[in-house]
């Protein structure tokens, strides 16, 4: 549907509350409210951003009934950054240290020689490390690559040859061009939405490419495309193994790399509701920390859609978070906060 609302409990909940909600709509359910209720479920898999900082990990590890998956750590780097060396100096590091399913990314965003792009919608390119393989990526925004299809078919071809892209632009039966690997044949790594005769972003693992080749295509690239006074750095570093992300995420907290300010995105399950309760160490002021618990389907009369209720935990407690997938919540809000026995506001 692509279509979601947020909406917030004005009043605080307790896990016991969520017990309670959990039992109100399985009775909504029950008298053709709503068409089907999901429960929670252990395996059900949430994510939260917690700023961080180097004695994160008791506080993850204290927390009975919590499972780790997944860390992503995003770092915005001082105005000074971006020289080749320091890139180089990271790439080479992260070569070096990172296990297998671990990587590292350093990203660009740019205002395109060719284009007037508000800071926030600057396009995008970044290299990365991961599974020893080097990988390469451009990202247009709302610059005139992005809003000239024939233009950005111009300018893809010309990424491909100027910097040797194991790529290339075919078109299919349905006259819209894919971009194809050459080394790694398995399917088209875009075809570009429904309305876009080409994708609006080039991307391809390189095999057998160096750090030091890619960091040379980057600069390259930057040289080409991007305005020299209108560039903005990050890095990131992720684990997909849960065995591997506490040694991840210590190395780069004491790897020296340039920051000022970083974020740490976690994937994590808890095996019980009550569990939840233990999230309040890890939570800022902000309430990032979103658990999963249930979803109702709407009636087939209303669109297919759905709600998603999720307990977002600050330091002070919890509130209940709805995720409206619906294109008019306001229409099935009154039986919502009925059911709930609560208000709600949008957020």
């Amino acid at each position: 549907m692509g279509v979601e609302y947020d909406y917030l409990s004005e009043q605080m909940v307790s896990v016991a509350d969520a017990l309670l909600i959990r039992d109100r709509l399985k009775a909504a359910v029950e008298n053709q409210i709503f068409e089907a209720f999901f429960d929670f479920e252990p395996g059900d898999e949430s994510y939260a951003t917690v700023k961080a900082k180097d004695n994160i990990w008791p506080d993850l590890l204290s927390v009975n009934g919590f499972t780790l998956k997944t860390s992503w750590l995003v770092a915005s780097v001082p105005r000074s950054f971006g020289k080749r060396e320091q890139v180089l100096e990271m790439m080479q590091a992260a070569k070096a240290a990172l296990p297998h399913d671990a990587s590292l990314s350093i990203a660009c965003d740019f205002e395109e020689v060719g284009s007037i792009q508000k800071p926030s919608r600057y396009d995008s390119v970044r290299i990365q490390w991961h599974n020893a393989s080097t990988f390469f990526g451009y990202y247009s925004s709302s610059s005139r690559i992005y809003d000239d299809a024939a233009y950005r078919r111009e300018v893809f071809q010309d990424m491909i040859s100027t910097f040797d892209l194991p790529l290339t632009l075919h078109q299919n039966e349905q006259g819209k061009i894919e971009i194809l690997h050459t080394i790694i044949p398995k399917k088209p790594f875009s075809t570009g939405s429904s309305s876009e005769p080409i994708p609006r972003e080039i991307t391809c693992v390189i095999p057998g490419e160096t750090v030091e080749g890619m960091v040379s295509r980057l600069e390259k690239f930057l040289e080409q495309y991007a305005k020299p006074d209108k560039r903005r750095w990050s890095w990131s570093v992720s684990s997909d193994l849960p065995a591997d992300t506490q040694g991840v995420y210590k190395w780069v907290m004491q790897s020296g790399f340039p920051m000022t300010r970083a974020d740490n995105t976690i994937s994590y399950m808890v095996e019980t509701i009550e569990a939840v309760d233990g999230l309040k160490v890890l939570a800022g002021k902000k309430g990032d920390l979103d658990t999963q618990l249930y979803q109702v389907k709407f009636t087939e009369d209303e669109t297919e859609g759905w709600a998603d209720f999720r307990l977002r935990t600050t330091t002070e407690g919890h509130r209940l978070l709805v995720e409206f997938h619906h294109h008019e919540p306001r229409k099935v809000m009154p039986r919502i906060q009925e059911a709930l026995g609560m208000e709600l506001k949008r957020i």
